[in-house]
């Protein structure tokens, strides 16, 4: 996620310093957009669908690039299943991207998260400032430098689903 820290206008650029808060954990369920209107399906934010709604009213099945065409999802496009994407829907953020200077220059350095919390594990966060790593608080992560922000889906960053699952390699002619 990008944040807009330059402006421009009337021939005159700058960058902005404010800070802007963000989140360490985001639910993005809030965000997702329902079914289009007359298509028979409406979704709630966690992407689910509501009561009294048949399983055939949901996204429709996707063929893979893997060539599933013997499974029934993929040989039968009325049937239909739910998408990770919209039943999973927290993130965690894992890096964060900072610019200290102005608009003619400056000096980029990052925050990086090691550790998911998992199995009593403790999640450390880290300055990487050229040659120099060393260890911060999670406080100091969101900070008015704060440029670029990356998160990770909570089932990935834990490891019960491999990125490989969500995108399979494409099938290759022999």
């Amino acid at each position: 996620m990008q944040l807009k820290r330059f402006h421009s206008g009337d021939g005159a650029s700058y960058k902005l310093h404010n800070l802007i808060t963000f989140p360490t954990h985001l639910d993005m369920g809030e965000y997702l957009a329902g079914e289009a209107e007359g298509s028979g399906c409406s979704t709630d934010a966690a992407g689910g669908t509501e009561p009294g709604e048949n399983e055939k009213d949901r996204e429709p099945a996707v063929k893979t690039a893997r060539g599933d065409q013997n499974s029934k999802a993929a040989t039968n496009e009325s049937q239909t299943f739910r998408t990770l994407s919209r039943e999973i829907t927290q993130y965690e953020l894992y890096g964060v991207v900072n610019h200290i200077g102005g608009m003619g220059s400056g000096h980029y350095t990052s925050f990086v998260r090691r550790g998911d919390g998992s199995s009593g594990s403790r999640t450390k966060w880290y300055c990487c400032n050229d040659e120099r790593v060393y260890e911060v608080c999670e406080e100091d992560v969101v900070s008015m430098n704060a440029y670029l922000l990356f998160y990770v889906r909570t089932d990935v960053a834990s490891g019960s689903v491999a990125l490989k699952d969500l995108y399979p390699p494409r099938a290759t002619s022999s």
